[in-house]
């Protein structure tokens, strides 16, 4: 009549045993000696670049890296390594590809004020503006208290199969920032591969066929004629033809048009435009020179190909949020150096943000916001 009683006690003794056995003390958080300040000075740091060069040189002559192949023969890049503690960058590296000598457009030698288009840090400069312009207090709350056309959404549809319908009342402000909002990736009529090629994207990445763009989505909504480029009609308009990809909150799902909805809010909140606020509340505090929305200087950008090919001067409309800024090396540092140093944010809120908010299936791997 005990056994049950006298097992369950075995095996909590037995795990209680098992669990002392592999306790290892932890050490306390934090660092275990002071951040040096003369960084640029240590022998430490002086091999390790030596170290490194011979890496990124190594990279270049084989094509191989432990990161995947790179085409060096198109692909340019800029690296710049800097301390909080001293004015100068610490090291910086240019590399000019050979095929940059044959665009048509651009730069032909890259320093450090050259213009890229950022792609996806877009998304952290989205999440700054935000926290720079009314802070995090809103990071709990429904996205549909912030663009209405949802809230009627969710209004129709509160209920209905969750399969189906996106849960908009359970999407939060902070969910959006984190990719825990389990939207789906892009718009619907977002381009397949052969529309990708047609339009001057590289091979070998393929991307999603979405179902067909719906009928009010017009060209006036998505000029582009791959699809990509929507203002907010288009955007707000394509979104709810596509299913969740995940329910809200329950794990990361990566998302480009997220940042656009919190864009959006952020136009609600403050009755002003995304654009205008990231000069007001970023670039121009931080004496940003080479950073933009839309629409930066062609013969100062570093364009492969040629503008064309490289889509470098499309203005993506509202989709700028999740991808389409544009910004230099010496921006870049600047823009780093002062969310490090709490400029534009308060300590607090700088150590609330610089946070992971969920784990993903690599355990070496978590995500923040963004």
């Amino acid at each position: 009549m005990h056994l049950p009683n006298t097992i369950s006690l075995a095996l909590s003794l037995l795990l209680a045993e098992s669990a002392l056995a592999e306790y290892h003390p932890c050490v306390l958080i934090g660092p275990d000696v002071p951040i040096p300040k003369a960084v640029s000075s240590t022998s430490a740091f002086k091999d390790g670049i030596v170290s490194m060069k011979k890496a990124i040189d190594d990279a270049i002559s084989s094509g191989v890296t432990s990161y995947g192949d790179m085409d060096a023969s198109s692909t340019s890049f800029s690296l710049e390594i800097y301390s909080l503690h001293e004015e100068e960058p610490l090291y910086t590296y240019h590399y000019d590809a050979p095929g940059l000598a044959d665009s048509t457009d651009g730069v032909k030698k890259i320093d450090s004020d050259s213009i890229y288009r950022l792609g996806s840090i877009s998304k952290l400069l989205t999440v700054y503006t935000f926290l720079a312009t009314v802070g995090d207090v809103s990071f709990n709350e429904p996205i549909t208290k912030y663009i209405p056309e949802l809230a009627e959404y969710a209004a129709q549809h509160r209920g209905d199969d969750e399969i189906d319908f996106i849960d908009w009342d359970s999407i939060t402000i902070g969910s959006l920032t984190s990719q825990l909002s389990g939207m789906p990736a892009q718009l619907a009529g977002s381009p397949g591969t052969d529309e990708a090629l047609k339009a001057g994207f590289p091979p070998g990445v393929p991307l999603p066929v979405y179902d067909p763009v719906p009928e009010n989505i017009t060209d006036t909504n998505c000029p582009n004629p791959y699809g990509v480029p929507c203002d907010r009609a288009g955007i707000l308009g394509s979104i709810n033809f596509q299913h969740p990809a995940l329910a809200p909150s329950w794990g990361p799902s990566y998302s480009n048009t997220a940042y656009s909805l919190l864009a959006f809010a952020l136009e609600t909140m403050t009755n002003g435009s995304f654009p205008d606020l990231l000069t007001a509340e970023v670039i121009d505090p931080l004496g940003l020179k080479s950073t933009y929305y839309s629409n930066a200087p062609l013969d100062q950008g570093v364009v492969p190909h040629n503008a064309a090919i490289s889509q470098y001067t499309v203005d993506i409309l509202s989709g700028g949020p999740a991808g389409g800024f544009y910004s230099s090396t010496n921006d870049m540092r600047k823009i780093g150096q002062a969310i490090l140093n709490s400029t534009l944010l308060s300590p607090a809120q700088t150590r609330r943000w610089l946070k992971p908010l969920t784990f993903t299936a690599n355990d070496g791997a978590l995500v923040g916001a963004p």
